[in-house]
């Protein structure tokens, strides 16, 4: 797990995929922190993000570097509610908290990833397969 964070931390902003009925949809994402060993991300509940998530948990994110290597992680998103989620979150991304620190504002939703399994691979053939 720790060649998979390392990654991640290495190159913030990530594609995070999703389906909507039959059409995969992408967008950026460039937050995840650990917390009791799962790697966990932020949206709101008034995104499409949201909305596909609950309807088909299964996510893809897919993310690369300037030496030709990449990283594809997927899994199932299982919503989280605690209130420390957020708090850890706020602490380690504070404009975080200026999306979703209004309580009248847009709501926050964390999330992990569940049944995940990354790949590791480079243009030289590399393609290492890790189970988080």
């Amino acid at each position: 797990m720790k060649e998979v964070l390392d990654f991640l931390k290495n190159n913030q902003v990530f594609q995070f995929a999703t389906m909507e009925g039959d059409q995969p949809r992408n967008r950026p994402f460039g937050f995840h922190m650990v917390h009791n060993n799962r790697i966990y991300f932020i949206t709101g509940d008034h995104k499409p993000v949201y909305r596909q998530l609950r309807a088909n948990p299964k996510f893809e994110l897919s993310v690369s570097n300037e030496a030709g290597e990449w990283l594809r992680l997927r899994g199932s998103a299982v919503f989280d509610p605690d209130p420390k989620l957020l708090e850890e979150a706020f602490r380690l991304m504070p404009m975080l908290k200026d999306i979703y620190g209004d309580p009248k504002g847009p709501k926050p939703a964390m999330f992990y990833a569940s049944q995940a399994e990354a790949t590791l691979a480079d243009m030289r053939g590399k393609n290492e397969i890790v189970t988080l």
